[in-house]
């Protein structure tokens, strides 16, 4: 039998709407990190993309989850018809990359870019802190969105990389579903993948 002295339970998280401003720079890291591979070529080297990214944070389109000790171990952002985590405009990728540089990572980002209908709710991006994986951060994050999008009455959607199956079968063990798919074509070797695939949740199944 273990030593129960040695068995201690995981620090309370404590999801929060909205992304505090002493958690901005640990919310642009955790989301570099999670999509550098997708992203560097576009917006490219970091240390350019974080100051970009920071320029276009809309922090009330965030959901946080944070640990006891006030850390912050994931967070999902959440886009709708009328705002989004990210509000980059072709000023903010003027500033750090110049004229032509800037409009042509403009262009290339647009191409990853959707605007949800007045009756979707869209997860743009769900991040969880390598060191807090396992303990059903992610699950939780995932729940009150989903639990949001019912009350509110809207599609919830997301895009997931055709390769990942493992986030493709997550997402359908939660009641999320395929509508379609998207070919980027000669996009394919800036961004790492070549198709992307369209899940949805409703408060209903399809039949």
């Amino acid at each position: 039998m273990p030593d129960k002295r040695t068995l201690k339970a995981p620090p309370p998280i404590s999801l929060v709407s909205g992304l505090p401003a002493e958690q901005r720079r640990a919310a642009l890291d955790l989301f570099w990190s999670a999509f550098s591979r997708k992203l560097r070529f576009s917006l490219g080297p970091e240390e350019r993309a974080l100051r970009l990214l920071a320029r276009g944070i809309d922090p009330e389109s965030t959901l946080c989850a944070i640990d006891a000790a006030g850390k912050l171990v994931g967070f999902a952002a959440i886009k709708s018809a009328a705002r989004g985590f990210l509000n980059l405009t072709l000023t903010h990728f003027y500033q750090e990359y110049g004229i032509a540089s800037g409009l042509l990572r403009a262009l290339i980002m647009k191409q990853l870019d959707y605007k949800p209908a007045d009756h979707e709710l869209m997860i743009e991006s769900l991040c969880v802190n390598e060191s807090a994986r396992g303990r059903g951060i992610g699950q939780m994050l995932l729940s009150h969105i989903q639990h949001t999008a019912c009350q509110q009455n809207k599609q919830l959607i997301l895009d997931v990389i055709a390769d990942n199956s493992g986030a493709r079968r997550l997402y359908a063990h939660r009641g999320f579903y395929e509508t379609g798919r998207k070919n980027i074509g000669f996009l394919a070797p800036l961004f790492g993948f070549r198709e992307v695939i369209r899940m949805q949740f409703t408060p209903h199944t399809p039949d």
